[in-house]
């Protein structure tokens, strides 16, 4: 992971203001980690029902979260802690919580989770935050 984020980085496509990771459910505690690994590089970082607890002294990033109000694997308390501890750190933090969303909410291969409109919701979301934090 680390290997290709400074190979992205070098490539000349790459122009924008640095670079982001969007991570799904242990891919979000991934690209949590790499944000405080190689905070020079991560400009933004979009997590979808997961967290990690992180060290954010490091960090530099801008974070957005996408969570399901009802997530076995991922309770809102422990949501709100790394919510807390990024803004507490300083660093520009915007979670959203879904209702009548579960765990892989986003994913439509997921008939018995997948959530159309929540999808939707976050996947727009999403895209105006990359615009606006590595374009």
């Amino acid at each position: 992971m680390v290997g290709s984020l400074f190979y992205l980085g070098g490539l000349p496509a790459v122009t924008g203001k640095g670079l982001a990771a969007v991570g799904f459910s242990m891919g979000a505690a991934w690209a949590l980690w790499l944000s405080t690994f190689a905070p020079q590089e991560m400009a933004a970082v979009a997590a979808f029902y997961g967290t990690e607890g992180l060290d954010p002294s490091t960090a530099r990033a801008a974070y957005q979260g996408h969570y399901a109000a009802t997530d076995d694997y991922e309770p809102l308390e422990g949501v709100h802690r790394l919510e807390t501890t990024l803004k507490q750190a300083g660093l520009e933090t915007k979670f959203y919580v879904y209702p009548q969303a579960g765990h892989w909410f986003m994913e439509d291969n997921r008939p018995d989770a997948y959530n159309p409109a929540a999808a939707r919701l976050a996947w727009r979301r999403l895209v105006r935050f990359l615009h606006k934090k590595i374009d």
